[in-house]
């Protein structure tokens, strides 16, 4: 059975990451678009990745996206309504457009009746898309969600239906992430603070004692760096978790916290500072905020 076609709207780590994965299981064609695609030296990166991938480089959004069986949304999260709006003139009836950028599910909704051309998938992805790529497991939503299921697990990937609401898979990924992203961002308040009074020994110490089953350094090393690593983008995701809750009629006090720390972990851009690659080494990340005077402190 032949593989759908595919394309791209976007072609940042996420895009690059799936159409990797797809093209390791033989399927194509995929194409994408990235604005920054026409830009000399911002694009260079980027359209590297793509002839690299083998992924056909469209003039625009609407040449990317015609053609394709399912169209993938994967940009910034601020821009995924003027993304829908970009492809929307090479979109048809019969094409799956999916959303799967980390926004509130009103974006995703907002985002449909941008997109309404083509049927319309909310898509919420529940981990770091590396390793996995394109089997990093997913959640669908939306009144077409069903159809496209088995189109998806055709290319590989690891998705489950979550109900016809195309805002259910991003409810789901909005409220994990008050715990997940909130985790982090209280991990690295603690640590900081722990090294600053000379006691972070101490405190895994302690940790342990209380919650065995988590080993506490490796548990550091890893938040830390993902805050360093995907700041912006995290605080960004995490603003748009505060509309959810406070659209539930739940106050986001904590959450707002980690918006917060998020952004300014991301503002002191610690993966320049350590030639692009944050090391998972709580250490040197904690040294590296605390020795430049960019200590995110609210």
């Amino acid at each position: 059975m032949s593989h759908p076609a595919l394309a791209f709207i976007g072609f940042g780590e996420a895009g690059q990451a799936l159409a990797g994965g797809f093209r390791s299981e033989g399927v194509a064609p995929i194409a994408a678009w990235d604005i920054l695609f026409p830009d000399a030296q911002g694009g260079l990166r980027l359209r590297a990745a793509a002839e690299r991938v083998g992924v056909r480089m469209g003039r625009d959004a609407p040449d990317a996206v015609r053609g394709a069986d399912i169209v993938f949304s994967a940009v910034t999260a601020a821009s995924n309504l003027e993304a829908a709006g970009q492809a929307a003139p090479g979109l048809s009836g019969a094409q799956f457009y999916v959303e799967l950028n980390s926004v509130s599910p009103d974006r995703k909704r907002a985002a449909k009746i941008v997109g309404s051309r083509a049927r319309f998938v909310g898509m919420a992805v529940m981990a770091p898309v590396h390793p996995l790529r394109h089997k990093t497991p997913v959640l669908v939503s939306g009144p077409a969600a069903a159809d496209i299921v088995p189109l998806l697990a055709r290319c590989g990937m690891d998705v489950q239906e979550v109900g016809s609401d195309v805002g259910a898979a991003a409810a789901i990924k909005m409220v994990r992430s008050v715990m997940v992203k909130g985790l982090g961002a209280l991990t690295q308040e603690c640590f900081l603070a722990a090294r600053r009074a000379g006691v972070e020994d101490r405190i895994i110490a302690s940790l342990t004692q209380s919650f065995p089953m988590i080993d506490w350094a490796k548990f550091a090393d890893y938040h830390l760096e993902r805050m360093a690593t995907h700041g912006l983008r995290r605080a960004a995701e995490m603003r748009d978790v505060c509309e959810t809750l406070e659209s539930l009629g739940v106050e986001p006090a904590l959450t707002r916290g980690t918006v917060i720390r998020e952004q300014r972990t991301g503002e002191a851009r610690l993966k320049d500072k350590f030639g692009g690659k944050v090391p998972e080494d709580r250490g040197a990340v904690l040294d590296a905020l605390i020795g430049q005077g960019r200590e995110p402190l609210v």
